[in-house]
């Protein structure tokens, strides 16, 4: 299995495709390399007045309106046609116990949401939050800021954009023409305890015709290109740099993807989650759309990592 060896922090990450579903049952394993370094970068919240666009349309008003009164939206999730068979469920018995909150606290809101990075963000919903804790601190990210607490409830660094966090332009930069950075959506996050580390997982679109100079680009129209921005903590502690992954999921056969033959356009990951497994590993997994009528093929993906 190929490895990567972050020096800075002396980790390890490899990355096993398990490829199944609508093509031959498939094992292969590819190099990840650093591409990166997340730091928390809060910023003064913008005014409050509303501002155009308020809302991520992602080219899509555009892309209808040329293609008449039927519309085209481009982003291809083809979902299967025939539903699933369900077992029943009944409910269980009651706890026995009698369990309390001990500590609430508020975390993040739509007003930091949108006014983060100086007012440079979208108005979005629904907030897709990524919750996870330990050492002492609880970090919370939503579509699209973070902020890490402590068990308290405190405050210990303040509101960052998600994609400042990543190293990207800003989601939008206001201005007279406005610019479009990439669209992060789906965050999650993982404290592992084996390795006494953070995960922050997102899933990235990014623009069409972006300026290489800036990052930006003058249209919110998505590329089809896509990918899965793993960043990992350099220690133990969620409050310093990270070190970021990025892992491409476009599957259109391009940038070592499997080709799933998606047409009018690539297709566009499903929501990338985080869970451990009995070896400690980290596994994100990510769903393709397929030209196909009512397929959808899945990939899991299984990180592997240690710490020396």
């Amino acid at each position: 299995m190929n490895q990567v060896t972050v020096a800075s922090s002396r980790f390890v990450l490899a990355l096993s495709l398990f490829c199944a579903a609508f093509a031959a049952r498939a094992q292969t394993s590819r190099q990840i390399s650093a591409d990166g370094t997340g730091v928390f970068r809060p910023a003064p919240l913008g005014n409050d007045a509303v501002q155009v666009p308020e809302i991520d349309d992602f080219g899509i008003d555009d892309a209808d309106a040329a293609a008449g009164p039927e519309g085209d939206g481009f982003i291809n999730r083809t979902l299967p046609g025939n539903s699933g068979g369900s077992a029943s469920a009944r409910a269980g018995k009651k706890a026995k116990s009698n369990p309390e909150v001990n500590v609430s606290f508020d975390g993040l809101n739509f007003r930091q949401q949108r006014l983060a990075n100086n007012g440079n963000q979208f108005s979005v919903e629904p907030p897709d939050q990524g919750l996870c804790a330990g050492n002492g601190f609880v970090l919370e990210s939503v579509n699209d800021v973070v902020n890490v607490f402590d068990a308290a409830g405190n405050q210990r660094l303040g509101v960052t954009d998600l994609n400042s966090f990543y190293g990207y332009p800003a989601a939008i930069a206001r201005g007279n023409p406005n610019r479009f950075g990439p669209s992060l959506t789906d965050p999650t996050c993982l404290f592992d305890r084996a390795t006494q580390r953070w995960f922050q997982v997102v899933l990235t679109l990014d623009r069409i015709n972006v300026d290489p100079a800036t990052g930006l680009s003058l249209s919110q129209s998505l590329s089809g290109r896509n990918h899965l921005d793993i960043a990992v903590s350099n220690t133990a502690s969620p409050l310093g740099t990270w070190t970021i992954y990025r892992v491409p999921v476009q599957d259109d056969g391009t940038e070592g993807t499997p080709n799933h033959h998606c047409n009018p356009a690539p297709g566009a990951a499903t929501s990338p989650t985080s869970a451990p497994t009995p070896t400690g590993s980290t596994s994100p997994r990510t769903s393709s759309a397929s030209s196909a009528p009512g397929s959808m093929p899945r990939r899991c993906m299984h990180f592997r990592r240690a710490i020396w």
